[in-house]
């Protein structure tokens, strides 16, 4: 559920989608999906068996596990939590994610063996996963940093900053917000900053 043409799709963003809350902890509901992506060759891990729950909404945020997850090419189920109806303030959820916040996933086989992991926060997930499989993630402290830094910089800026700016273009176009030209002008211009220096990473 990467690429185009998802039951994702169908959703375009709609926080008041309808789908099943979060109650089938056995994970058969028609909305649980269980993806199995494509080629995989760790002699470590056995691509064909279900290791990994993603509590997931279709944001940016939550899109970032299931690209990487596709990208590793690492089977996982679909736990749908709608941010509109309030799913991710559920107990059950919380006990997952304390912050109350998608993404987060729980591993059934995780590194090092043991009960199954729950991590939340898009940054830890991603860190864990990387080097679960050992891709992404160079084990040299040269290359292991220049990875760090930048997943570091995506989720102390680009991703907030532009939710932000967001957030409050959509505020303006209610028109009932009052004046928002300092917050515009302030998460506008920090937008193009952000997209400068991800274009200097890119070229240098």
């Amino acid at each position: 559920y990467g690429g185009g043409g998802t039951a994702w799709d169908a959703m375009a963003y709609d926080a008041e989608a309808e789908v099943e809350p979060l109650a089938d902890e056995a994970g058969s509901g028609p909305l649980n999906a269980t993806v199995t992506p494509g080629d995989w060759s760790s002699p470590t891990l056995d691509r064909t068996k279900l290791m990994i729950d993603l509590y997931f909404w279709p944001t940016g945020n939550g899109k970032k596990i299931i690209i990487l997850l596709e990208e590793l090419g690492l089977p996982y189920r679909i736990k749908p939590i709608n941010i509109g109806r309030g799913d991710q303030l559920t107990p059950a959820f919380l006990k997952i994610s304390p912050n109350g916040r998608m993404p987060a996933i729980v591993d059934d086989e995780p590194m090092g063996g043991g009960e199954p992991l729950s991590i939340f926060e898009s940054g830890a997930i991603m860190t864990y996963l990387a080097e679960k499989t050992g891709r992404f993630c160079p084990a040299d402290p040269r290359g292991k940093y220049d990875v760090a830094q930048w997943v570091s910089w995506q989720l102390a800026n680009q991703g907030p900053k532009l939710g932000e700016q967001g957030h409050f273009r959509r505020a303006l176009a209610s028109g009932t917000n009052g004046d928002l030209s300092y917050a515009l002008r302030r998460f506008d211009n920090e937008a193009h900053r952000i997209h400068g220096v991800m274009n200097l990473g890119l070229f240098n």
